[in-house]
């Protein structure tokens, strides 16, 4: 009864890994290795590669071989523990443009960026050293792996061809995973290298999309967007002021923009007292237009609001 208890709390850890769970973890449950190999012997567990299982009946999983091969890094932590921890293993280069769907690079070597300092003796495994701020890697089907811009730069710095290096970029521009700026930024450093002036990434990521073809119908696409979202942000931000300014809507925004564009210039209603008190404020969010929410421009709620009383006092 005791060894099925164990077995079942060994299920629970698998359950949670894709099926899949370590020697080092079993043994933290109580299952010796001897009894992992009798269970692998009659089936009912199967070895993926050293120290690492898949419980029977766990169906085999997508990039299985990657997922076994990250929980062998540290075996005695659980999967769930080592997200939460600022020191995990993040899968990296070649092996992370193929999760991520960039380019088409071979990856039939895994490649992990670890904090600290890891060597491996197995031909299919691959350890850079370095350290990630969390906002360089996010997490892909349970698993860590760097941005389309951090694997770009740690392509660059391991000297992939410029014809892969397009692909790639293309395909982080066209996924939304990364931007212009973003991608500028990974290419800065290694510019010269591809045959751009030095540091100057925008350059290299221009003659990148020139080579690869970035659809013509994705940049219209993205330009479109653009601009159906500018107009929504500004009509929900003027009628939010209409809303909160009462008769008085029309005056203030005219004089607004008077004042904004025409710093010079003035209109007849920066005459009226009771709206001086909101033009300044509405000027700053205008050039922001950062909400669609009237109640997250907290600069205008208050003056505007007054005005909006007062109008309905005189009403």
């Amino acid at each position: 009864m005791e060894n099925d208890d164990r077995m079942l709390a060994l299920v629970d850890v698998a359950a949670s890994q894709w099926g899949l769970f370590t020697t080092n973890q079993a043994g933290a449950v109580g299952v010796p290795a001897q009894r992992l190999a009798r269970a692998a012997t009659t089936g009912a567990i199967e070895r993926i590669r050293h120290g690492v299982y898949r419980m029977a009946g766990s169906p085999s999983v997508d990039n299985e071989e990657l997922r076994a091969a990250w929980l062998a890094i540290d075996p005695a932590v659980t999967a769930w523990e080592r997200l939460d921890s600022g020191t995990v293993a993040v899968v990296s280069h070649r092996s992370a443009a193929r999760l991520l769907n960039l380019g088409d690079l071979d990856a039939d070597i895994m490649e992990f960026s670890l904090p600290h300092r890891k060597q491996s003796r197995l031909a299919d495994l691959r350890y850079h050293r370095g350290t990630l701020g969390r906002s360089e890697w996010t997490v892909v089907d349970g698993l860590p792996v760097t941005t389309a811009a951090r694997t770009v730069l740690d392509l660059t710095r391991a000297h992939c061809d410029g014809g892969h290096l397009a692909g790639i970029a293309r395909d982080a521009l066209a996924s939304g995973l990364a931007d212009h700026g973003q991608l500028s930024r990974a290419l800065q450093e290694s510019a010269h290298r591809y045959g751009a002036p030095p540091g100057d990434g925008a350059a290299l990521l221009d003659q990148f999309i020139a080579l690869s073809g970035v659809p013509e119908s994705a940049v219209a696409l993205a330009s479109v967007q653009a601009e159906v979202l500018g107009r929504k942000l500004a009509d929900a931000f003027t009628e939010s002021l209409r809303a909160r300014l009462g008769r008085n809507a029309d005056a203030v925004l005219q004089a607004a923009a008077v004042r904004m564009l025409a710093p010079g210039a003035t209109a007849d209603t920066t005459d009226a007292p009771a709206l001086q008190p909101t033009l300044g404020a509405i000027e700053d969010d205008m050039s922001q237009m950062v909400s669609l929410r009237f109640a997250d421009l907290p600069s205008v709620s208050a003056p505007a609001k007054h005005v909006g009383d007062s109008n309905e006092a005189e009403q």
